[in-house]
């Protein structure tokens, strides 16, 4: 007899995952990302392994994730345990799609990886990045609006600007700030100035972005 409670079905999602969802409240199955087939999934996960880390499967959940790393290992999120996403796209010689990775941080320490090895990793990726950035955002804003800087990567956010090491573009003179073809960069309005870093080695890095823009145009700016 199971004193277990009654789980939702999905056709897509074991038993034990759906548990551990139920044990962790995550609401409803959303969709599975299941690891590539044959010589495609062989090479990604010797890939994974060789840089560390990588799963066997992920499960999206409304209120969080359940990942599998393989010989019964694995954990289930919520949204609020994770506090930040680097994401790294590479276009390698001789490929006609960009292989994508995303590394989670949760607010233990841990690191899930979610790459290549599992099919739509982008897909995957993107909808986590989303639901951490806009939980981080409002704490950002928060600390920036009681004077206290935001470090995010290399750039720090503070009242006054956005700064890079000894270079700071003011909120005023801030035209726009996006990421695109694998950098961040915030663009002055005069042309002159413009900060940059890889964006895989920028954490958080959507959520760097909009906060720029909702300080830069006033929208969240803190009060003085």
């Amino acid at each position: 007899m199971s004193f277990l409670p009654s789980l939702p079905s999905h056709p897509s999602f074991p038993t034990p995952v759906l548990e551990r969802a139920s044990d962790r409240k995550l609401g409803e199955p959303v969709r599975a990302f299941e690891s590539r087939g044959g010589v495609q999934r062989a090479l990604a996960g010797l890939l994974a392994r060789r840089r560390g880390g990588g799963c066997r499967a992920a499960y999206l959940f409304t209120g969080g994730l359940v990942v599998d790393e393989g010989g019964g290992r694995g954990a289930a999120h919520r949204w609020d345990d994770l506090v930040a996403v680097t994401a790294s796209g590479v276009r390698h010689a001789g490929r006609d799609r960009t292989v994508y990775r995303f590394t989670v941080t949760a607010a233990d320490g841990g690191r899930i990886v979610l790459g290549d090895e599992l099919a739509d990793v982008r897909e995957l990726g993107e909808a986590v990045t989303a639901e951490v950035a806009q939980r981080v955002l409002q704490g950002y804003l928060e600390r920036v609006a009681a004077g206290e800087p935001v470090r995010i990567g290399p750039f720090e956010v503070g009242r006054d600007g956005v700064r890079r090491e000894d270079e700071m573009v003011p909120w005023p003179a801030v035209d726009e700030v996006d990421i695109d073809n694998g950098m961040v960069t915030v663009r002055s309005r005069d042309g002159v100035r413009a900060l940059t870093a890889i964006a895989s080695q920028v954490p958080n890095a959507v959520a760097l972005v909009t906060l720029c823009r909702n300080l830069a145009g006033g929208n969240g700016a803190p009060p003085r």
